[in-house]
């Protein structure tokens, strides 16, 4: 392979390195939603939704700046943030800023802000102390 072709393809590989998963048909296998503190709580995070195939995806949240320590309920909602929506999937309890659960349905159909994920206080599940809707 003459110099220059090297080259080339070397900056290929390496400006390819920011971009997003995708599963081959220009979909992204991956999203996540950014999980905003409720006040008067200050606890952050994220939720990262991994499409696995077979119509399934994982949900894993981690959380931060929170200063209940606490195990969490999470819960995957219709709707957005503060609409109270209608329970669609309950997730694994947030454990030491952790949780990973795998729900039914393909990435895509999680997608475009139809849903959203609340974090509860370990004293109140009906204290939302997080919130974030999936992108």
């Amino acid at each position: 392979m003459p110099a220059s072709t090297w080259v080339v393809s070397a900056l290929a590989i390496v400006s390819l390195g920011g971009c997003s998963v995708l599963d081959g048909t220009g979909s992204s296998t991956a999203e996540t939603a950014t999980l905003a503190a409720v006040a008067p709580s200050t606890e952050t995070g994220t939720a990262t939704l991994t499409d696995t195939g077979g119509g399934s995806t994982q949900i894993a949240i981690t959380t931060a700046n929170g200063t209940d320590t606490g195990v969490q309920s999470a819960v995957m909602r219709t709707g957005t943030c503060g609409s109270n929506g209608a329970v669609f999937a309950i997730l694994n309890n947030v454990q030491a800023d952790e949780s990973i659960t795998t729900v039914t349905g393909d990435l895509s159909t999680l997608t475009g802000m139809k849903y959203y994920i609340d974090i509860s206080s370990s004293t109140d599940v009906t204290d939302v102390v997080s919130c974030g809707e999936i992108p």
